[in-house]
């Protein structure tokens, strides 16, 4: 019994190194080291970039012209169509001239009337002159003589801008393209009366040139302000109601004080 005893912790106790000694054998095996990973690198750059800043916006023309007729009369002739392009001097419409012709022809009369009486009063006191050296008339007559010429070269004169008048009605009943652009819709016909001032014709507007109206709200103006995207605009320019700045356009600005928007204005040549 005390032989198996003894065999027993012998046994024992040999496992016991042997556990011992495989543990030790593992903890002194090298390990392998990891291998570095692959990483790429990049060199920052210090550059600017530009922001953007989107506004709805109005287009509208740089110049727009209403054609109305300056005289009253039937419209004889159309010489164009709705949009067509025209340039500066183009004839539009034109008024029919028969009567304003026959009022010119009344006017021209009327000045060689006024220009007889004028040449026969100038002579009448011519030989007035003569006379009152004579004493063959009083003074008192010859201040007629002479009032009478002068009264007949003021009447010339009338006559004189009276065609003159009547000649500039006959032009306008030529209507002409008074700048170079595109014609909108035309609102009246051949054959319909137009009244002086009143009856609107069409519309001509510049499409070389154009407006862009936006607005910019205060907040968004004052960064761009401070950013020094509006530039330097000098003291002479500014104005307690807005402020009015040049780059590539014309640009035209005003504060609204009700609103606190900015509404700026774009001319685009």
């Amino acid at each position: 019994m005390t032989m198996n005893k003894k065999l027993m912790c012998t046994l024992l106790a040999a496992a016991a190194l042997s556990t011992l000694s495989g543990c030790r054998s593992s903890d002194s095996s090298p390990r392998g080291e990891p291998q570095p990973t692959a990483v790429r690198m990049m060199k920052p750059r210090v550059d600017s970039i530009a922001e953007r800043m989107e506004f709805p916006a109005f287009i509208r023309a740089f110049h727009e012209v209403r054609l109305n007729a300056r005289v009253d009369g039937y419209l004889k002739k159309r010489s164009v169509q709705e949009g067509s392009s025209v340039q500066q001097g183009d004839l539009l419409f034109e008024i029919d001239p028969r009567p304003f012709e026959a009022q010119a022809e009344v006017r021209r009369a009327e000045l060689r009337q006024a220009a007889a009486q004028r040449t026969y009063a100038a002579a009448k006191y011519k030989r007035a002159l003569e006379l009152v050296k004579a004493n063959a008339i009083s003074k008192e007559e010859l201040e007629t003589r002479r009032f009478e010429m002068q009264n007949a070269e003021a009447e010339e004169a009338l006559a004189k801008a009276q065609l003159e008048t009547a000649l500039l009605n006959l032009e306008f009943t030529q209507i002409r393209a008074p700048i170079s652009g595109k014609l909108g819709e035309i609102l009246l016909k051949e054959g319909n009366l137009v009244k002086a001032g009143q009856s609107e014709l069409t519309t001509l507007i510049d499409d070389q040139n154009a407006y862009a109206d936006f607005k910019i709200n205060d907040k968004a103006f004052l960064k761009l302000v401070r950013a020094g995207v509006l530039g330097n605009v000098p003291h002479s320019r500014r104005s307690k109601r807005g402020l009015t700045m040049e780059s590539d356009g014309i640009r035209e600005s005003c504060l609204s004080q009700i609103t606190h928007l900015i509404r700026k204005r774009s001319h685009t040549p």
